[in-house]
């Protein structure tokens, strides 16, 4: 299911339940009786700190004008500590039954509650509920003060109800129709209670077991924020009396009423600290809104300090303003973080979705408690129940988005797991490409290095063998006519000066042709494109080439078409065309013909050269072409070779980024072509 689908429905489920629950608190109002309930009589009340004898009560009631009438809408708080009042209910039974009434005073924290019913006789039956009164002696084992009270047939009862408290607010009293719809109530309120303690201590043990696993911060703050709130509501709702009165025998209460309510404040201050704690880290504050988050969290840790003050009875100094700035500062501090988390709605922060009805829920169905809270009233068991169930589910909404979060994390960790597990794959195999490729590289530049070796121990072979030649030859002949020169014939000696002088070209040729293959394999040799002419070399090599020619008479055609310009470096050119020309007169024939041709075309320009000779074999045709041609052979009558002279061919033009072309057939000759660039003026 797609995010968004289960976020809808998680609305929808969220609306569903908030209705269904509201509506399930609306209690009926015909289950209560309306005070007072004698024609003509009302309730008065008498505020005096020195009265608290039901005699004197009695004789008082007698006087005019010092019992009040009792008005729920005045002010009901108090600047005094201490504070006691008298209440005078008259009550009657219009009915042809008997009946049962409970009267209730629905406040939590009145210190103690006395009830006198009134004899016609001037007798008295005292009834006591509160605080430190033992479980035993109450009439219903409730923690709320209620009184069970009993009419005969058209009976006429008054009662004076004494009650005190530490800085008192004034109470609500309800009369209940019977004792068993008071008793349906109170279980119904006291099972809410509990089930709402047991939602709380499930998401702390629940969280608890997340944060030992997964250390994740806003877990561990979600679970002092649930700590605190569940302390709170112990405390608002009694329930440590009836817990410690059941443990006790009901003997004892740890916490005296006024002691209560001053803890009760301190931990709604502390609350309001610990939820905007947990709200910045649980909507990640610090990355979407760095300017806000270290402000919030001065004030988060400022309330929680503060706290103590409000526990402990220092805040008592500021009098009857203090649930004012107590509900001031739980409401303010749920506006900021709902402030905070409709920002993150524009930074498209995902836990929003969760934060937001749920704090807004909780405002919505505490404003009413709130404000009269604000203005001195009483809030009723109804409101308190409402913000009960509206607390429970924000805690529950808050727990979800919580495990949702926790689960994107994890996605997130498993999907950065498996990137890191991906991408350390793609390095093993980056790496093991790279060292496949690095032996065949060493590999091959360890083939290289052998044919090189090979090739250099085959040319030392070769020019040993081509030097040593021409070397012996002239020793041969100096020493001849060195030794007998009066013995030899001028035309013997010319022939033998000619052959010196043909062995010393010969060893010129090849020292030229082993400095330029030298610097050409050591990369000392530049090669410097510039534009000539091609006629200029036929002029250049031409004096090189005519003796060899003429010796065999070999006629040498030149085909270079005037005025042509080509790109090249001039020496290397002219060794390539030098070397291919001596090779094709070794292999032709007396009398025979070679051909040195050029063909233009736009862009560039093939030279030729051509022998109807002996040709070459396919077997060395083919190592010539793979350039494996290193050997030293000898011509057609027997001129000797120096066998680098087509490895100086392959070099040069490969460094002109051109190569060499041969074909051949064996006793028909050898083609041998290559290209160059044109070059003109319009082009430079």
């Amino acid at each position: 299911m797609k995010k968004s689908h289960r976020y809808t429905l998680f609305l929808l489920f969220f609306i569903l339940t908030l209705i269904v629950g509201l509506r399930a608190f609306r209690y009926p109002e015909e289950r209560t009786v309306a005070l007072p309930v004698t024609e003509g009589a009302q309730i008065s009340i008498l505020k005096d700190q020195t009265l608290g004898n039901i005699e004197e009560i009695l004789e008082i009631a007698q006087q005019p004008d010092r019992f009040t009438a009792y008005n729920p809408n005045t002010s009901r708080t108090s600047s005094d500590i201490f504070v006691s009042c008298w209440i005078q209910l008259p009550l009657s039974n219009y009915e042809d039954r008997p009946l049962e009434r409970v009267l209730e005073i629905d406040y939590r924290w009145v210190d103690i509650a006395q009830l006198y019913e009134i004899h016609p006789d001037g007798s008295y039956t005292m009834y006591q509920n509160g605080e430190n009164i033992p479980s035993a002696q109450k009439g219903l084992p409730f923690a709320t003060h209620a009184f069970q009270i009993e009419f005969a047939a058209h009976e006429s009862k008054t009662y004076f109800l004494y009650l005190r408290d530490y800085h008192w607010l004034l109470p609500a009293i309800t009369m209940w129709e019977s004792p068993a719809v008071y008793v349906e109530r109170a279980h119904t309120e006291q099972n809410v209670v509990f089930l709402y303690m047991g939602l709380l201590t499930g998401l702390i043990l629940m969280n608890g077991c997340i944060y030992l696993a997964l250390r994740d911060q806003d877990t561990l703050y979600y679970i002092l924020f649930l700590l605190a709130a569940c302390a709170l509501h112990i405390v608002h709702f009694n329930l440590h009396t009836t817990l410690l009165s059941r443990i006790e025998m009901g003997q004892l209460a740890w916490l005296p009423a006024g002691v209560n309510f001053f803890l009760y404040s301190g931990l709604l201050v502390l609350t309001a600290g610990l939820f905007l704690r947990f709200a910045l880290e649980f909507l990640q504050t610090r990355h979407y809104c760095p300017r806000a988050y270290r402000p919030v969290l001065y004030l988060a840790n400022a309330l929680v300090l503060a706290s103590p003050i409000f526990m402990f009875g220092p805040a008592t100094l500021f009098g009857r303003s203090i649930i004012s700035i107590i509900v001031s500062i739980w409401a303010c501090s749920h506006l900021i973080a709902l402030s905070l988390a409709l920002y993150g709605v524009f930074k498209k922060v995902p836990q929003t979705y969760f934060f937001i009805p749920a704090t807004f829920l909780l405002l919505i169905v505490s404003w009413q408690y709130t404000s009269i809270l604000m203005t001195g009233g009483i809030p009723t068991s109804e409101l308190l129940l409402q913000w009960l169930y509206a607390s429970g589910i924000e805690m529950g909404v808050l727990a979800v988005g919580l495990s949702e979060r926790i689960r994107m994390v994890n996605d997130q960790r498993e999907a950065a797991q498996a990137n890191a597990l991906s991408e350390a794959e793609k390095r093993a195999e980056l790496q093991e490409q790279y060292n496949n490729q690095l032996e065949h590289d060493v590999a091959a530049r360890t083939s290289e290095l052998a044919a090189s070796d090979q090739q250099k121990s085959e040319l030392l072979r070769i020019i040993a063998h081509d030097i040593k030649a021409p070397i012996d030859g002239v020793s041969s002949l100096a020493r001849m006519l060195a030794d007998s020169p009066q013995s030899l014939e001028p035309a013997l000696i010319k022939e033998y000066t000619k052959d010196i002088e043909g062995s010393a070209a010969h060893l010129s040729e090849l020292t030229k042709s082993l400095l330029l293959w030298g610097q050409l394999q050591t990369g000392k040799h530049s090669v410097g494109l510039q534009p000539y002419l091609l006629s200029d070399l036929q002029d250049a090599i031409t004096p090189a080439l005519t003796m060899l020619a003429k010796t065999k008479a070999i006629h040498l055609d030149w085909e270079i078409p005037p005025q042509t310009f080509a790109r090249f470096d001039f020496e290397s050119i002219a060794s390539v065309l030098r070397n291919l020309t001596i090779n094709a007169l070794k292999y032709s024939h007396p009398e025979s013909r070679v051909r040195i041709s050029a063909e233009v075309d736009s862009e560039r320009i093939k030279l030729s050269v051509k022998d109807w000779g002996v040709g070459i074999t396919p077997e060395r045709l083919q190592r010539l072409r793979k350039q494996r041609a290193l050997e030293s052979t000898k011509g057609v009558n027997g001129e000797p070779g120096t066998g680098i002279g087509l490895q100086i061919c392959y070099d040069i033009l490969k460094a002109h980024k051109s190569n060499l072309h041969i074909t051949s057939q064996v006793q028909q000759g050898t083609h041998c072509y290559f290209y160059l660039r044109t070059w003109n003026q319009a082009s430079q």
